[in-house]
């Protein structure tokens, strides 16, 4: 719970700074420069290095908002797996990362642009516009990239021989597909049904315009499809509790007949914990020095 509540409090945090950095540009900040720094703040309508620009407000602010919530999702499936792993550059990076989307994201649905207040002037090449969201992103995700390469052995190899997420391709790939087409199926199912729905209340009345069911058709198929690529990665990490404890097993058996005895020791969330008596039962009977 203390692990969470920290955890917590830095993504709050993060949005909460952003937001007051905003305000405060937006109040006192007229333009200052130092060198090639300027300090003013300016709307910023793109998305991504100024994407989609052109795009109407109501489709940058959905796709950006369900691009959050689906980062929100995937991100408390990685901190539930890693809840017992010391590898906190990787939590507190997801958590900045988080919050700095989280910042402007807000920014979009209450005025459908970004405040932007800090800007590098790189003479003919133009100049680089971000707030402190975008450098909260930027840190969180260096740290996530060191924890990911740096902490590597803490992060995916245990006391076991699994060295690797894929232990079972088949059977994961079958597994996962499965649960990604389900969520595809449910998310166009329910994508229709809504867009229906408001291409009818656009028809019957003014405060609706066609292109607003139009765009949020668009959004909604495509955050279904990124939502069930996201269930299709969960699928195979879940399945690698499964598929992981038959694989150590079967390693387990190959080296004792091989005459290596050693123990089985499953992971923690592993399913098919009865392996580790099997296999206790098995070296038990079979000689350490027997090599068949």
């Amino acid at each position: 719970m203390g692990t969470l509540f920290w955890l917590l409090a830095i993504f709050l945090t993060s949005a909460l700074l952003d937001q007051s950095s905003k305000q405060w540009a937006l109040t006192h900040l007229g333009g200052y420069r130092f060198g090639p720094l300027k300090l003013q703040a300016i709307s910023d309508s793109g998305v991504i290095l100024n994407s989609l620009t052109n795009t109407p407000s109501v489709l940058r602010a959905s796709l950006l908002s369900g691009f959050f919530f689906f980062l929100c999702f995937f991100s408390l499936i990685v901190l539930f797996m890693i809840r017992n792993k010391r590898v906190w550059p990787l939590k507190i990076g997801l958590m900045l990362l988080l919050g700095g989307i989280l910042g402007n994201v807000l920014d979009r649905v209450e005025c459908g642009a970004v405040i932007d207040w800090i800007q590098i002037s790189f003479g003919q090449s133009g100049i680089f516009a971000f707030n402190l969201a975008d450098a909260e992103q930027g840190a969180g995700a260096l740290a996530i990239l060191y924890s990911v390469f740096a902490q590597r052995q803490v992060l995916w190899f245990e006391s076991n021989l699994r060295t690797r997420i894929l232990v079972d391709r088949r059977y994961q790939f079958a597994t996962a597909g499965l649960i990604a087409g389900a969520t595809l199926m449910i998310g166009i199912a329910l994508t229709f049904v809504a867009y229906s729905f408001l291409a009818h209340a656009a028809r019957t009345s003014a405060a609706l315009s066609p292109a607003f069911a139009t765009n949020f058709l668009i959004v909604s198929l495509f955050m279904t499809v990124f939502y069930s690529a996201g269930m299709f990665l969960v699928g195979v990490q879940l399945t690698f509790y499964s598929a992981g404890p038959v694989y150590a097993f079967r390693k387990f058996v190959e080296d004792l007949l091989a005459g290596n005895s050693r123990d089985l020791k499953l992971r923690k969330y592993d399913h098919h914990r009865e392996l580790e008596q099997i296999a206790q039962d098995l070296k038990s009977r079979i000689p350490p020095s027997s090599s068949l």
